[in-house]
């Protein structure tokens, strides 16, 4: 603004005040009143009349009265004279001082106005001045301002507008302009502003500067911009909604309805603006809409109500109208908004439900079971009829309540409580046989109890269908007894058939042995070479090893040692062991392949599958002439392919090696085919019925398959398939290796054995290995040993069964004196009799009976190393 009055002259951001230079004080005041009096006191004295008073006239004596008054005159002029210039003075620093205030107030005002204040040259369009905030909302600093043009910083859009009202302003068609704009940040972003322009210039003068004050109104301008989307988006779900959506008259005149409304009922907006909402209802529900829609009101504003209508195509369906009133200030309804959508489906549904429910409640009413459910605290929820005939109850005499205020037994309803907190904390479905206090007696109730779920997936209780089997289990009760009756008999005819089998085979072997040993003994020639008779005796007592693993697998006390068995040569090896026991009129054939891949078994209980099978086809061939053919082949069982085992079951998809064993002999009729690997069956007079069950036991451990095809007169084929094992398998291969003393095998062993024969043969052994020993009967007389010559004692060989005190009672009192002296324990039984034990002992381990030479020595080396020997 330019305020302008006489000659001080005020511009807003600077200052400019024009005054006489020479009337700064009192004292220049004073100056001029005393050079007025001065002068003025000459003139007075150099007059006329002084000049006259100078030379005595006496005439002029009156005039010296004019002289003091003229001098009087002077003093009071000048008096006068320096109070009005001194007043003036003063008046015009007052001005001076107050316009430097508002100056700076002013000033002020501009820096720190929380708006954007510039000015402008309104013909450059330059900035002149610019404060703070209109820095803040551009971006920019004051000196990037000053002397930019405001068309630099405004947007493109918006500058012809802006352009278009300053050229008006200059021309005085407009006194000040507003408008919205946009800004171009310094940092490159939009910031909208609300702007007002006013002329700083009065009517008539050059326009020299415009005062621009903004306002960043960005924030409103998004909050703007969001509310018309939002709106764009509300008007476009209300017209797109999948939901009837329509507005009514406190009287039922429709208001609006959206699109969808109009295509449900076949009906544009100009049919139904004007119309009533009964024309749409079902006639016999208008008269409960009306009702429901009677009840709105200030504390109840929104009523659901649902009703069935005429859809445009002349369907009935079933629909639900959310519908919300409007109220006037005095609380009169004059306006409801009605929501609907279809939920015939939903009604169909639950139709179904309650005639299902209907049909579950006749079905759990009907049940001869006892049916119940609980909540999480075992309290009964509901119980069917026959529960409560049971308990002899009504059903609200038991509903609400646990088994402990129902049972007279607490022992009894204990149980129930905890069987019901079981399956409640495993979340999982049991069967169980409880025990029922009913009101006759005890009754064994079969209970199927399974977790009850909320939709979170919480467990909120069980539900539970029980059968009375009190009557079932004392007819198993009696049947157990005849069947243990029974078998009894069968065992002991069975031990008989047992015991002949065992001694059968034993009698052979020890034929054997005893045969080879009487040709060495007696020096007789035989026609064998001395090696040839040892290869026989230890093959003997290789058939005696596999029986009695055999029996011991009968006993569940043989554990399988898996390890990787190349086929061919063992089917080789057997059948060349068993070339002597078959008769000259039976001739065997081989077709071994050798591409057939290693599989993952035990070795000794394959032998023996492969030696039952053709022990058994050479039986078949009798006294007569015949051949038996043993094959080794790859098979693969594929998809798709019907093959299955003897019992009809389907050979899994799997690649397998294929052992098959075909006789000529007399072969098996339907009726006995399945039953050639039942336990003690056989069709020999003198058999003993175990061999081709251990045979199919075998296989089903390995988890391999059985075939057998056979009929009368034609001969028998049995297929043994043994599935290969992954490429990556890491299991060893088992070698055959003779026994060489090791260099390693050096120190005292302490054996200990209640047999003196193993005593002896077993201290020779650890002699050729290189060991010493001390030997003792029993666990007893071992421990007494180790206490008195614990530091000659290397290791601990002990035998598990043994009189006074068994081997793994010795092994833990051995324990207590030392925590290292390695401890090996022979077996006859399977490992995991005794590694129960032992298995967390890096100092013990367990060799089985009769155990190997080499595997003896490696066993007892390993554990001295373990111990770290002093021999090392």
């Amino acid at each position: 603004m330019v305020l302008q009055r006489k000659k001080f002259h005020i511009v807003v951001g600077c200052s400019v005040i024009n005054k006489p230079q020479n009337i700064n004080s009192n004292h220049s005041v004073l100056r001029i009143i005393a050079i007025f009096a001065f002068f003025s006191s000459l003139w007075v004295c150099f007059s006329e009349t002084f000049v006259g008073w100078l030379i005595q006239d006496p005439t002029i004596t009156s005039s010296r009265i004019d002289i003091l008054h003229g001098l009087l005159f002077i003093i009071a002029a000048s008096s006068i004279l320096y109070l009005l210039f001194f007043r003036y003075i003063r008046h015009l620093e007052k001005s001076e001082q107050s316009l430097r205030e508002s100056e700076q107030c002013f000033r002020s005002v501009f820096e720190l106005a929380a708006v954007g204040v510039a000015l402008v040259d309104p013909r450059t369009g330059k900035f002149v001045k610019i404060n703070a905030k209109y820095c803040a909302i551009t971006g920019y600093s004051a000196d990037e301002m000053v002397g930019r043009r405001f068309q630099d910083i405004t947007h493109i859009d918006d500058r012809q507008a802006d352009l278009d009202n300053t050229a008006r302003l200059l021309d005085g068609a407009i006194k000040t302009y507003s408008l919205e704009k946009r800004y171009m940040h310094r940092n490159g972003y939009i910031v909208w502003v609300s702007l007002t322009v006013s002329p700083l210039w009065l009517e008539g003068q050059e326009p020299n500067c415009q005062i621009v004050i903004i306002n960043d109104i960005t924030a409103s301008k998004a909050e703007e911009l969001a509310l018309m989307q939002s709106e764009e988006q509300y008007r476009k779900v209300i017209e797109d909604q999948t939901e009837i959506i329509c507005r009514i008259k406190e009287d039922g005149t429709f208001l609006y309805v959206n699109d969808v409304y109009c295509r449900v009922f076949g009906k544009t907006r100009d049919e139904l603006q004007g119309a009533k909402w009964p024309s749409i209802v079902f006639l016999d529900d208008i008269p409960r809409v009306e009702e429901r829609l009677r009840t709105l009101s200030l504390s109840n504003p929104v009523v659901a109500i649902e009703s069935r209508v005429y859809f445009g195509s002349g369907e009935v369906h079933w629909m639900q109208f959310v519908n919300s009133g409007f109220f006037d200030k005095d609380g009169r309804l004059v306006e409801i908004q009605s929501v609907g959508r279809d939920i015939t489906e939903r009604k169909n549904v639950e139709i179904e439900l309650l005639e299902s429910n209907e049909l579950l409640q006749a079905v759990i009413n009907g049940s001869e079971g006892a049916i119940f459910v609980k909540d999480r605290y075992s309290r009964i929820l509901l119980a069917n009829p026959t529960f409560l005939r049971l308990m002899e109850k009504s059903f609200e005499e038991v509903v609400g309540k646990q088994h402990t205020e129902i049972h007279s037994d607490p022992e009894i309803a204990g149980t129930i409580y905890e069987n019901d907190r079981r399956i409640m904390e495993s979340r999982q479905a049991e069967m169980i046989e409880e025990v029922v206090q009913g009101h006759d007696g005890l009754h064994i109730f079969l209970s199927y109890k399974m977790p009850r779920f909320d939709t979170d997936g919480r467990v909120i209780g069980i539900i539970c269908v029980s059968h009375d089997i009190t009557k079932i289990r004392k007819a198993e009760e009696d049947r157990l007894v005849l069947e243990r009756q029974f078998q009894q008999a069968q065992k002991m005819e069975s031990l008989g058939v047992l015991a002949g089998g065992v001694a059968h085979d034993f009698n052979n072997i020890l034929t054997i042995i005893l045969g080879h040993c009487h040709i060495l003994n007696k020096e007789i020639n035989s026609g064998m070479t001395f090696k040839e008779h040892v290869q026989q005796i230890e093959a003997a007592g290789s058939r005696a090893v596999g029986l009695c693993r055999q029996m011991l697998t009968y006993a569940g006390q043989s554990a399988q040692v898996q390890v990787r068995v190349n086929l061919w040569p063992l089917v080789d090896g057997v059948v060349e062991m068993l070339k002597s026991a078959i008769k000259k009129n039976v001739t065997v054939k081989l077709d071994l392949r050798h591409d057939v891949p290693e599989l993952t078994g035990d070795n000794v209980q394959i032998q023996q599958v492969v030696m039952n099978l053709i022990l058994n086809a050479a039986e078949a061939i009798g006294d007569k002439s015949g051949t038996i053919k043993v094959a080794l082949k790859n098979t693969h069982i594929q998809t798709g392919q019907s093959d299955t085992d003897f019992m009809g079951n389907t050979i899994p998809t799997k690649k397998y090696a294929c052992l098959e064993v075909s006789d000529t002999g007399c072969g098996i009729d339907k009726e006995n085919e399945r039953r050639v690997f039942e336990p003690f069956y056989t069709t020999k007079s003198a058999g003993r019925g175990l061999g081709m069950s251990a045979v199919l036991g075998i296989v089903k451990s390995h988890d391999g398959a059985l075939r057998l095809t056979s009929g009368p007169g034609i001969g028998t084929t049995i297929q043994v398939y043994f599935p290969l094992p992954d490429k990556d398998c890491s299991i060893e291969t088992i070698q055959a290796s003779g026994f060489v003393p090791s260099a390693k095998a050096r120190g005292t062993v302490l054996l200990v054995d209640d047999e003196v024969t193993m005593r002896v043969i077993g201290s020779a052994l650890l002699n050729a290995m290189g060991f010493s020993t001390i030997t003792a009967s029993n666990g007893r007389e071992a421990l007494d040993i180790y206490n008195q010559r614990k530091n000659e004692v290397d290791l601990i060989l002990m035998g598990l069964i043994m009189p006074e005190m068994a081997g793994i009672d010795s092994y833990r009192l051995l324990r207590e004196i030392s925590r290292s002296i390695p401890i090996v324990i022979c077996s006859g039984f399977g490992d995991d009799r005794i590694w129960g034990g032992i298995a967390n002992d890096e100092h013990a381990a367990v060799v089985q009976k009769p155990y190997k030479s080499n595997q003896l020595q490696d066993t007892l080396i390993t554990l001295l190393d373990k111990k770290g020997s002093k021999f090392q």
